[in-house]
């Protein structure tokens, strides 16, 4: 009988390292998390809203036995200009409005374990700088708050200018530890600490800054040639 424990215990091992080894890993790179930095709206002059049926906030979340997709039904989103720029993101996120691919994953992230959505129903992002790297590639800085605590974010986004929209893309990954999401999973299916964030904002061009488009001005700011020079 012991034997068949011992076989049993075995068979069970190895079939954990081969869901392991199925789970596909993130790509995406991870945030840099630094001490919150106040960000100043004081300079904008202008404001306009993401286009919601264009736009999403989504999620990849993994544990040992696979992955599952989630995301945010409700949540705004808006482009601060400076001097008919772009220079500022601000999201503000639902929580309560969480989706997975899981009814039953969906209601447990609401719960104490994650989110905990009735004590801390929204979480919010506010750009503290948006630097230009290459063609269409940034770096955006800003602070992320989520169920009480607050953590300066710094990760990549491509951007996209058309006549009438600008289209930001981005993938990264946090700790979510770092805001006090620490339920680790069952025993034998634990939960990665790494969520992959998926970012997809498009926001309409306002009719102040059109003009200079078809002059043929950039309305992204551009990068900063004194710091490309030193790289």
């Amino acid at each position: 009988m012991k034997l068949n424990r011992n076989f049993t215990a075995i068979v069970f091992a190895a079939a954990i390292f081969a869901a392991v080894g199925c789970v596909e890993e993130s790509t995406a790179p991870e945030a840099t998390v630094g001490e919150p930095v106040a960000a100043d709206r004081s300079a904008t002059t202008e404001t306009v809203e993401a286009i919601r049926d264009k736009s999403s906030v989504s999620f990849v979340g993994r544990k040992v036995t696979g992955q599952h997709d989630g995301g945010f039904r409700n949540f705004d989103a808006s482009l601060g200009y400076v001097d008919g720029e772009p220079a500022n993101i601000d999201v503000e996120i639902d929580m309560t409005s969480v989706w997975t691919d899981n009814d039953r994953l969906t209601n447990h992230l609401k719960s104490g374990d994650f989110f905990l959505v009735e004590q801390y129903p929204t979480a919010t992002f506010e750009s503290t700088s948006i630097e230009q790297t290459a063609d269409g590639n940034y770096e955006i800085t800003g602070n992320l708050e989520m169920r009480g605590q607050e953590n300066s974010v710094t990760f990549p986004a491509t951007v996209n200018l058309t006549d009438e929209e600008i289209h930001a893309v981005s993938e990264f990954t946090i700790n979510r530890q770092q805001w006090g999401v620490s339920y680790p999973g069952m025993p034998d299916d634990l939960i990665q600490d790494e969520v992959e964030m998926k970012l997809d904002l498009t926001f309409p061009i306002p009719a102040s800054v059109v003009p200079a488009m078809e002059e043929g001005e950039s309305v992204m700011p551009a990068p900063d040639t004194d710091t490309a020079a030193t790289e």
